[in-house]
């Protein structure tokens, strides 16, 4: 039997469950992970998972390589009405849906938040880099305005401030003694 991609998960099923086990829920069961993921609505994936089940067993009754056990259950089972107990597995894979989905978004969250914590560490380290680059800066223009016979005084502590700083350069003595 031809068997496209969407239905190895179907396929599977029946290959690895014994004939006298098949049933719908059992079905459904085993299908739950791909239930869950999917992104179909609920009364989609109802539809869904239903005809995919049903076909298979249709294609059972034809294909001429099947037992005459396989073909009974097969009929068996296409005759049979949806089971009462198929809503709960619908609420059960909703539930989970919604689980993943609050997961999914905590994980998103803390995701920021940890960028958030790595932004703020690495914005303080340029601003400490970018002090140290300033001080020795600051540092080097008082030696040279020393070793010249001038001082330049700051009046704005941190020359990287957006605010305008002032300088004062005062004479020394050139008078020779």
């Amino acid at each position: 039997m031809s068997v496209k991609p969407c239905l190895d998960p179907v396929k599977s099923y029946f290959e690895n469950t014994p004939v006298s086990e098949w049933s719908y829920m059992a079905f459904l069961e085993m299908l739950k992970p791909n239930c869950v993921s999917q992104v179909h609505t609920l009364a989609d994936q109802k539809s869904i998972w239903r005809k995919r089940y049903l076909t298979y067993l249709s294609n059972i009754l034809i294909e001429e390589e099947q037992d005459n056990t396989s073909k009974k259950r097969a009929t068996f089972l296409i005759q049979q009405k949806r089971p009462p107990e198929e809503e709960n597995f619908w609420n059960s894979v909703k539930i989970e849906k919604e689980l993943m989905i609050k997961e999914d978004i905590f994980d998103k969250k803390s995701q920021i938040g940890a960028l958030d914590v790595i932004d703020v560490a690495r914005n303080q380290k340029v601003d400490e880099y970018v002090d140290k680059v300033n001080s020795r800066r600051s540092n080097a223009r008082e030696e040279v305005d020393a070793s010249s016979g001038h001082k330049r005084v700051y009046f704005d502590e941190n020359p990287s401030s957006k605010k305008k700083y002032k300088t004062r350069l005062t004479k020394t003595s050139f008078i020779k003694g």
